[in-house]
């Protein structure tokens, strides 16, 4: 007689701490469903591109590289040899080569241009940076809210033809958000 009274008391206290493990469960779902809502960015196929990229041995091309972020931009022509930047020009309108003469010169730029297989390593390693920072700010007044990369590949050479890294604010910051990068007139060299 009495295992049948404790078996009920059993079952239903089974019963319940299944029901808090469920929704305890749910929860940390909903909370990572959320997190993975934030944050926009196709990783499967960017690893893929990078992949492909990097398959073709491609260490000789020039490229095109036109930077903008929150006020400034620029443009700079990029010769790659040996998967190292040998030559970097500077481009307007005019087609400007003089980079100190240009009107709208900007060092941290033209310093900032990248081969194609640096670009593809900084696009993951501000990814993780800005995931961690993410994760940490998401609760404050002022943090981050969302990080959103976009980026379009080219489809014979697999580089990215256009980057868009931004992050997302609950206030909108004194500095910049993000950065777009765009790949044009890209063409493989043969060295002799």
């Amino acid at each position: 007689m009495k295992n049948s009274k404790i078996k009920p008391v059993l079952y239903s206290l089974s019963g319940k701490t299944a029901f808090i493990l469920l929704c305890s469960l749910a929860f940390l779902n909903c909370r990572d469903l959320s997190v993975q809502q934030a944050i926009q960015f196709d990783q499967k196929t960017f690893n893929r591109e990078w992949t492909a990229w990097e398959a073709q041995s491609l260490q000789n091309y020039t490229v095109r590289q036109k930077i903008k972020s929150w006020g400034p931009q620029g443009e700079v022509r990029i010769v790659v040899q040996g998967n190292v930047i040998v030559q970097k020009e500077a481009l307007s309108k005019d087609d400007i080569s003089e980079i100190e003469e240009h009107p709208n010169y900007m060092p941290w730029i033209f310093n900032e241009v990248k081969t194609i297989s640096e670009l593809y390593a900084m696009i993951d390693n501000i990814f993780n940076e800005w995931v961690e920072r993410f994760k940490a700010e998401k609760n404050e007044q002022d943090g981050i809210k969302g990080i959103e990369f976009e980026i379009t590949y080219n489809k014979k050479h697999h580089y990215p033809e256009y980057i868009s890294l931004h992050r997302l604010y609950n206030k909108i910051p004194d500095g910049p958000t993000g950065i777009t990068i765009y790949l044009s007139e890209f063409m493989p060299l043969t060295l002799e």
